[in-house]
């Protein structure tokens, strides 16, 4: 008898950098792609449940996480500005278990809740100028995939990290 696999949950955390740090990372971002406005980051972690996961165990693993499980984009200032850029998610090298996840996971683990890993990514937005049609219609316009690929190499490190467009 083969049990269906739980699917990894996102626990939405907090601004994953200050403002110091951020404005510094908009210049390298805007060397490369002049036309982005303003940057923000969260972290994002991803939970990977084992089997006997109840949704009071969901909450347990938010609150150690100090984050929300709310849905993308809603309410927060951390999530303040998803959807309205382009989305960039720094994720550590696909195929490997960052230090921290596996830090982390032995945390869960000895709080007694039932994880097979907890790994956290970095969630930018690209904040990008609105013509007035966007405006009224709430739509940002879209980076192209030159831009996008330009954006996500001032925001990762190629040697320990992989990219995504999106959560």
């Amino acid at each position: 008898m083969t049990s269906t696999p739980t699917p990894v949950f996102p626990v939405f955390g907090s601004a994953a950098h200050s403002e110091f740090r951020l404005q510094a990372l908009l210049r390298q971002v805007q060397a490369a792609v002049p036309r982005v406005q303003a940057l923000q980051s969260r972290h994002v972690y991803w939970v990977w449940p084992e089997a006997g996961f109840e949704p009071a165990h969901a909450q347990a693993v938010a609150d150690l996480l100090d984050g929300t499980l709310q849905e993308a984009g809603a309410g927060t200032q951390a999530a303040g500005l998803s959807g309205q850029g382009a989305q960039v998610v720094v994720m550590p090298r696909l195929g490997t278990v960052s230090p921290w996840a596996s830090k982390a996971t032995d945390i869960a683990h000895n709080c007694g809740l039932p994880v097979r890993r907890v790994e956290r990514v970095t969630e930018y937005t690209l904040v990008l100028p609105q013509g007035l049609l966007k405006r009224l219609t709430g739509t940002a316009s879209a980076l192209s995939a030159d831009e996008q690929q330009a954006a996500a190499l001032a925001l990762h490190d190629r040697m320990t990290e992989s990219v995504a467009p999106e959560l």
